[in-house]
Parts: structure tokens; C-alpha cells; sequence
């Protein structure tokens, strides 16, 4: 008996110790500090890699005092003894699109958090000079579109590329239209070909007065999507977009 009770008083002191280790159920775990690493590709206007990657500012948005970092020659940032949580970062470099990412966790500990390597695009100095609508169809489109564009820098053989965005608003803008395509062009001018599904399929409407715009856009073309309004915000387009052009969808 007296056996028998000295095991079951070892099970329930066996029993409240492990209830003691895990506490209570939901409970968060403990809070680490650990470090952050990653590293950034600046990418020029074609798209090439560029070698001077060191001085690239790293923003970890959501800590009080921010913490920054920057880039060394290799490209690589780090962040040190930064606490567990879940992070907004920011990069930022003066003649490039500003790059963010959200909700980014970080456990902390000894392994570092791994961000990976991120590519910056070089701020385009493609210009899209006009994008004027063209009254006649052509065979194989429902609307047509004539362009002029200009970057002195494109290299021999690349192409020059635009973002291209409508709305029912005069004063269109890639803050305020829906983006139609980003559309890669070989030649300074010609035409660009729309069929009118792909008006309606934006949920336009016959008889619908329409205006786009224009950007140019670098070859590399990365994007976030803005999480206090949920449209994609695309980095590294040209400031001054072509002039709008307005149209009746028949």
C-alpha cells in the first residue's frame, strides 16, 4: 500500500512540475533578442547588378528608436540584438525606388533571422514623351495606342520599358488609376495594341470615358503591395509621366 501511494504522489509532483514548465495554453513563448541579416542588390535602369553596393540605407520601420543599417561593399546589412517580434523594413537609397516589406518575423536566439537579398531598381530615366489613342482599330486590337519614349542610357539591344495605368479620372496617375501593363518596346515609337476585354475585365464599362497614363519604368521592376490601401506600388518609376490621353471604350 504504502508502495502504491508513494508512486502516485511521485506521478501528481511529476505532473504539476510539467504543468509549472509549459504554462498555461496561448501563453506567447519568451522574448529573444537576436540579430537580422540580409543583403541588397542595387539594379540599374537595364537591369544590370550594379558594384557599388555599400552605403544602401536598411529601416526596421517599427522599432522606437528606429534602428538603421548600411549596406557594406558586398551588399550585406545586419541589425543586431533586436528583440522577437514582427517587422516592417524600408530601403532606401538616394537615385532608387524606396523598397518596403511588411510583417517580416523575426524569432531572434542565436541562428540569425535571414532576409535574403533584395533588389533595389535604379529610378528610370525612361521618359514616355506621348501615349495618344488612335480613333482606328487595327486588325488584330479593339483600341490603339501611339507612344514615343526616350532614355539615353538603354544600352544597345535592351528595350525600354513603361508602366501604363487608366482610370475615369482626368488627372490619372499610378497613386489613382489601375495599372492596365507594364509593356517592354524595342523602338523609340509605334503602337501598342489593347483588345477591349481588357478594358471591361477591370470592370469598365461601354461608353465609359477613360484616360491613361504613362511612366517609364526600370527594367527591373520590383513592386509592394501598400498594406493601408492594398494597391501594388511599383519602385523606380520615372517622375514625369507622358501627358493623359482620354478615350471613349465602344
Amino acid at each position: 500500500m504504502k508502495r502504491v501511494l508513494h508512486l502516485l504522489f511521485t506521478f501528481i509532483c511529476a505532473a504539476n512540475l510539467l504543468t509549472s514548465c509549459t504554462g498555461k495554453e496561448g501563453e506567447p513563448g519568451p522574448s529573444l533578442k537576436g540579430n537580422i541579416v540580409g543583403f541588397v542588390n542595387p539594379i540599374d535602369d537595364n537591369g544590370a547588378v550594379s558594384s557599388d553596393k555599400a552605403g544602401i540605407t536598411v529601416t526596421l520601420e517599427n522599432t522606437s528608436p528606429k534602428m538603421t543599417a548600411t549596406t557594406n561593399a558586398d551588399g550585406k546589412f545586419e541589425f543586431q540584438n533586436v528583440s522577437t517580434g514582427t517587422y516592417n523594413v524600408l530601403y532606401t537609397r538616394t537615385g532608387y525606388g524606396t523598397m518596403r516589406r511588411f510583417g517580416l518575423a523575426h524569432v531572434g536566439g542565436t541562428e540569425p533571422t535571414f532576409l535574403g537579398t533584395q533588389g533595389l531598381s535604379q529610378i528610370s530615366k525612361t521618359v514616355v514623351n506621348n501615349l495618344n489613342y488612335n480613333t482606328s482599330a487595327s486588325y488584330y486590337y479593339d483600341l490603339n495606342f501611339s507612344y514615343t519614349i526616350s532614355n539615353t542610357s538603354v544600352s544597345t539591344g535592351n528595350y525600354y520599358r513603361m508602366a501604363i495605368y487608366v482610370g475615369t479620372s482626368p488627372s490619372v496617375s499610378s497613386e489613382t488609376g489601375t495599372l492596365l501593363t507594364t509593356y517592354s518596346v524595342s523602338n523609340t515609337s509605334g503602337n501598342i495594341g489593347f483588345s477591349r476585354n481588357t478594358f471591361t475585365n477591370l470592370g469598365y464599362t461601354t461608353g465609359t470615358k477613360l484616360y491613361v497614363i504613362a511612366y517609364g519604368a526600370p527594367y527591373s521592376l520590383y513592386s509592394y503591395t501598400d498594406v493601408a490601401t492594398g494597391r501594388p506600388v511599383y519602385v523606380g518609376l520615372n517622375a514625369s509621366p507622358s501627358p493623359v490621353s482620354g478615350f471613349t471604350l465602344q
